[in-house]
């Protein structure tokens, strides 16, 4: 990840074998910000957010929604 007048995303492999052949690109901090948040949706989206690969952007935005680690609080029911 590269932070400096944009935020971009940028292909990375790691040692257990996995490769991520994606990249984003944000054009400011804010967008990320938002993206992080689940608050960045398609509609609100700035043009230059730019996606291609694994993970795809829309893969990002539904592991960002919400609050994941709250599940793990709450008693199941049943």
């Amino acid at each position: 990840m590269t932070f400096d007048e944009s935020v971009t995303l940028e292909t990375a492999n790691t040692d257990d074998g996995r490769a991520f052949t994606g990249g984003l690109g944000l054009p400011t901090s804010g967008v990320w910000t938002r993206l992080l948040t689940g608050r960045l949706d398609s509609e609100h989206a700035p043009r230059e957010v730019a996606s291609q690969g694994t993970p795809t952007l829309e893969d990002l935005r539904s592991l960002f929604q919400g609050d994941p680690m709250s599940a793990r609080d709450q008693p199941r029911a049943g």
